[in-house]
């Protein structure tokens, strides 16, 4: 993607090396500096762990970027480098403003202080006025709820009460960075929200956001673009929906790999680069965009998931049945042609589920058809097509999801008692274009009757709302 013009984070081949010491002694050696007056080959029989490998990337101003990956990939290294909390082995780390950062629950509390001590601790050594001091620490102890608690040390937090005050204090103060790593992933469903809201409202406010998550729909909720580390190297950064999209789709590959007990070398993108040891730092990261996409028979690039063999989608129009379109009013019809084609010669129990999603994530609407039963010789095709009549969405972009499954139980395998023949995510984008500005996300016909009163029934309410 093209480098923004302005930058608040930059780095230019930032690398970040951990010796693998074999015992204490080896340890102790090399703090001293003892392998510095060896010949190279003694200190090179020491072997590293290349964490962050020969990483370059530039953030501006205002954005939000999600970082994806899994555990052990590099991506807490990263944000550390950012933060100042460890230097690069190798490159350069350049961060222009102040930062904050929720890196581990209870990071930089005092754990012999209360949680109230430490709410003023914090504030004060990001030097808020005055003015603005007492206003923020009220902001705190409404948000975290933690009642009298706040009055007994920190150490004595559960988990999830550390990371609700250290959430709420971080997010009390604006920034020009902030920095989080899975810290919504704590708390109850009700703290969940309130975090989630909150941390919209940052996001919005001009922050430069970086957040680490495992949930990828998290970050198509707050992030506009993404960074996918694998092996201490950034294999894909771009748009969020792509690099999530692909990250699924990796994540997919793997599962289905363990479940069906094949090697994961067969379905892993990355299986030349498993050891740093064995010199993937000098190894090019592959193209994770390309390697996750596929293309239909009629040329359409999609995310297609990993499954089962038998049936898959190969050509998809949009259009209301007169003629292909993407952009639609308020209770036009909807018309999408599927066509599948049979990579083997058998009879199909089939099921679809078309899914409509925001690009943010939120999944707004599904269809699901009655069972369709056929026959294919391996090669032909069928179409099948869903009609919409009068969609209830209104205005806004929305991606569409298809997926085909066999629900006969006697084809079941260790993949699962359905076969998921094929699972396109986000193939399909449409837009509604409204008749009304104020729409709102759904709109439907209801019809509504008054009940007549009951004379048995004396305290039964005189209005009910029926739909047809």
């Amino acid at each position: 993607m093209p480098e923004p013009k302005l930058s608040i984070i930059r780095l230019q081949g930032a690398s970040k090396d951990y010796p693998l010491y074999r015992n204490p002694g080896q340890r102790v050696l090399d703090r001293l500096g003892f392998y510095n007056h060896l010949p190279g080959l003694a200190r090179r029989s020491i072997p590293m762990h290349h964490a962050l490998a020969d990483v370059s990337l530039e953030i501006a101003p205002g954005e939000r970027v999600g970082i994806v990956g899994r555990n052990g990939a590099g991506k807490t290294t990263l944000l550390k480098l950012i933060t100042g909390a460890i230097v690069p082995t190798r490159g350069d780390v350049h961060v222009g403003g102040q930062v904050h950062s929720l890196l581990q629950a209870g990071l930089g509390f005092d754990p012999e202080f209360t949680g109230a001590q430490n709410i003023r601790a914090s504030l004060a050594y990001n030097q808020l006025p005055d003015a603005m001091l007492e206003e923020a620490y009220e902001d705190i102890v409404a948000f975290c709820e933690l009642g009298e608690h706040l009055e007994q040390p920190f150490k004595t937090y559960s988990a999830g009460m550390a990371s609700r005050l250290q959430f709420a204090t971080a997010t009390a103060i604006q920034p020009d960075i902030l920095v989080i790593d899975e810290v919504l992933g704590a708390g109850d469903s009700y703290f969940l929200q309130k975090s989630a809201k909150r941390m919209q409202k940052l996001a919005l406010s001009g922050c430069t956001l970086l957040l680490v998550s495992h949930a990828t729909q998290q970050v198509l909720h707050f992030c506009t673009r993404a960074i996918w580390i694998e092996e201490g190297r950034v294999v894909m950064d771009g748009p969020a929906l792509d690099v999530a999209n692909a990250y699924d789709v990796f994540l997919e590959r793997r599962t289905l790999a363990y479940k069906l007990d094949l090697p994961l070398s067969d379905f892993d993108l990355f299986a030349q680069q498993k050891s740093a040891r064995e010199g993937a730092r000098d190894t090019a990261a592959p193209d994770a965009k390309a390697a996750m996409i596929s293309t239909l028979a009629d040329g359409r690039e999609v995310y297609r998931w990993p499954s089962n063999r038998g049936i898959k989608i190969s050509g998809l129009k949009l259009g209301d049945g007169t003629a292909e379109r993407q952009t639609f009013r308020p209770g036009d019809d909807i018309v999408i042609d599927m066509t599948l084609v049979a990579e083997e010669s058998a009879a199909f129990n089939c099921r679809y589920l078309i899914t409509f999603w925001t690009p943010e994530g939120v999944r707004v609407g599904r269809v699901e058809n009655d069972v369709d039963a056929f026959s294919l010789a391996e090669g032909e095709t069928r179409t099948v097509r869903f009609s919409l009549s009068r969609q209830p969405l209104t205005r806004g972009t929305y991606l569409v999801s298809f997926s085909v499954y066999d629900l006969r139980l006697e084809r079941s395998t260790r993949h699962g008692a359905d076969i998921r023949y094929d699972v396109l995510a986000h193939a399909l984008q449409l837009r509604i274009e409204p008749d009304n500005p104020d729409g709102y996300l759904i709109q439907h016909p209801i019809k509504w009757e008054q009940s007549r009163r009951n004379p048995a029934r004396p305290r039964q309410s005189p209005n009910r709302m029926k739909t047809p």
